[in-house]
């Protein structure tokens, strides 16, 4: 169990649901990754650079994706574009002001760093839970 799941107050239900996770730190993967399996989630990834990421936003069949916007100095953008062109919902995760973003990516969900538990829980129950979400994106 993931420390962010430890300290949400609410489950969230992932069953059935695949989520990509594009993180380059170890930490903070591996405790996306367990909190999203607790929930129930499969977890595709995770991917560490942005040549992976993009790989994985073209092959996988992914329900939702939770970005790291920076990857080792390297902007995540072109795996984003291939996940809304794909019609899969992106929770970015940075530090950055949303009003730093290019136009196109400010209305996404955000997720500031240092991640809120309770922020966490919420923003993943509305954007990728089974009550919230259709099938699997292929």
């Amino acid at each position: 169990m993931g420390l962010l799941y430890s300290e949400a107050e609410d489950a969230v239900d992932l069953h059935g649901r695949r989520i990509l996770i594009v993180e380059d730190e170890q930490i903070v993967a591996l405790d996306l990754e367990l909190t999203l399996r607790t929930w129930g989630g499969t977890v595709v990834g995770p991917a560490t650079t942005v040549s992976r990421a993009v790989e994985m936003a073209r092959s996988q069949t992914i329900d939702g994706a939770m970005v790291d916007l920076n990857l080792s100095g390297a902007a995540a953008f072109p795996a984003i574009d291939i996940l809304l062109q794909r019609g899969v919902p992106v929770i970015l995760a940075t530090s950055y002001p949303r009003e730093s973003l290019p136009a196109a990516y400010r209305n996404l969900p955000i997720l500031s760093k240092p991640y809120d538990p309770r922020r966490f829980s919420g923003l993943v129950q509305s954007i990728f839970s089974v009550r919230a979400g259709e099938a699997s994106v292929h």
